[in-house]
């Protein structure tokens, strides 16, 4: 069973793709097209989500945010697409990917740790806030803006 959380407009779905035959098993092959085919949705949800995107980043370049996320997430044992969508759009509205905006490390232990996925994305966001609040951080204000100006 491969259970895949999938960001849709701003509500959160959890997909269960399973094969009617269970002494089936998905190929390697197969396996990677889906994530393909989930990662390109994820891509697609930021550009179409946050347009000023454009301003900075082309299709191409988000797209190759989201696979490097994607080996982040599934390296620290994260799967679901919302934290994929979460940890890129974090790297694209601050500039640096996850694990170093935090130069005191806390969000790379938070990574590390044995938590459920959900609870370290709730860690991170907490973390992140923070930094904001502190100054340490700034996002890219243009680019969060959801419509085009």
């Amino acid at each position: 069973m491969h259970k895949i959380l999938l960001l849709t407009g701003l509500s959160f779905a959890l997909l269960t793709g399973c094969v009617s035959n269970p002494m089936h098993k998905p190929t390697q092959e197969q396996i990677r097209q889906y994530d393909n085919k989930l990662l390109a949705e994820v891509a697609e949800n930021l550009i179409n989500d946050f347009p000023n995107l454009s301003r900075k980043y082309s299709r191409k370049q988000v797209h190759a945010l989201v696979r490097q996320n994607f080996k982040l997430a599934k390296k620290h044992k994260m799967v679901l697409t919302g934290s994929i969508y979460v940890l890129t759009g974090y790297q694209l509205f601050f500039g640096k990917p996850i694990d170093k905006l935090d130069k005191q490390g806390i969000i790379t232990q938070i990574l590390n740790s044995d938590d459920k996925e959900l609870v370290k994305m709730a860690y991170i966001n907490q973390r992140i806030e923070y930094l904001e609040e502190q100054n340490i951080i700034t996002a890219d204000e243009k680019l969060l803006s959801q419509t085009s100006r």
